[in-house]
């Protein structure tokens, strides 16, 4: 999301200074640990043992999707902030659409974990 998404977006920006800081905060460690950071571990993970990605998981992509939308209301209804602006529906009217292809990008990734878990250990079902 931050890479196809957001960084993208901030060339919309018409303030230099602030498309500047926009884009330097994608940067951070804290950004860059929360983005990315967990695609080392699970990699290390897939490598360490003999866990095996399954087509039936992709049920918990689904339910994973779902907790992370119902995590965004409830910030949002207790807080009064999105973390993101595309899953805000007062401003966007598609967000049940941008939902769903959250959901649909997720699995996408599932896939890719589930091809190289497979490409990785071909031997087991």
């Amino acid at each position: 999301v931050v890479w196809l998404v957001l960084i993208p977006v901030t060339g919309l920006i018409k303030n230099p200074v602030q498309r500047r800081q926009m884009v330097s905060s994608f940067y951070t460690w804290f950004t860059l640990s929360a983005h990315n950071l967990n695609v080392v571990f699970m990699l290390g993970e897939l490598l360490a043992n003999e866990l095996t990605f399954h087509q039936q998981h992709r049920w918990f992509i689904v339910l994973f999707s779902v907790a992370y939308v119902l995590f965004a209301w409830g910030l949002f209804l207790e807080h009064g902030l999105w973390f993101y602006f595309f899953l805000e529906p007062r401003q966007k009217p598609w967000s049940p659409l941008v939902y769903m292809g959250l959901m649909a990008v997720l699995l996408g990734f599932f896939q890719v974990g589930y091809t190289v878990s497979h490409a990785l250990k071909p031997q087991m079902e």
